[in-house]
C-alpha cells in the first residue's frame, strides 16, 4: 500500500521455485491477470449497467459451450509464445539472449520458424482492428 510505502514490493524478477513454490507463482501471475482483465470491463463500458451485463454473459452458460475463435492452430501459437516469452520474461525482449552462443544457422532456422507461424498459421477468420471500432 501507498501508504505504509509497500507498493514497491513485488516488483523483482519473477523467480520460479520447485513445487508448491512454483505453483504459488503462477497462480499469484494467473490472479493478478485476471483482476486487471475483469477490473478492464469497468474501464470500457459505457456505464455501471453495462458493465454488470458483460459480467453477466461473461459467467452464463456460454462459459462452458465451446467458442467458435479457438482453434488448433490459435492454441498452437499461443503456448509457443508463451513459452518464448517465459524463457525471456528476465530480458528486455524475449529473444534478446535466445541463441546468442547457438550457431548462426540454428539462429536462423528459429527465425524462419517463427515467421512460418504468424504467417501460415495465422487465424482463418479475419477480424477488423479492434481500435477502429472506437
Amino acid at each position: 500500500m501507498l501508504i505504509f510505502d509497500k507498493n514497491r514490493s513485488n516488483v523483482s524478477e519473477i523467480v520460479l521455485g520447485k513445487g508448491f513454490a512454483a505453483v504459488k507463482t503462477v497462480g499469484s501471475i494467473l490472479l493478478t491477470f485476471l483482476l486487471t482483465v475483469f477490473a478492464w470491463i469497468f474501464f470500457r463500458a459505457e456505464n455501471l449497467t453495462h458493465a454488470f451485463d458483460i459480467i453477466g454473459t461473461i459467467f452464463s452458460a456460454s462459459l462452458f459451450s465451446s467458442a467458435q475463435v479457438w482453434s488448433n492452430k490459435m492454441l498452437v501459437m499461443i503456448i509457443f509464445f508463451l513459452i518464448i516469452e517465459w524463457r525471456g520474461r528476465n530480458w528486455q525482449y524475449a529473444l534478446q539472449h535466445f541463441a546468442l552462443a547457438k550457431p548462426q544457422a540454428l539462429r536462423w532456422a528459429f527465425y524462419c520458424l517463427l515467421v512460418f507461424l504468424i504467417l501460415v498459421l495465422k487465424p482463418t477468420v479475419e477480424a477488423p482492428f479492434i481500435y477502429f471500432q472506437f
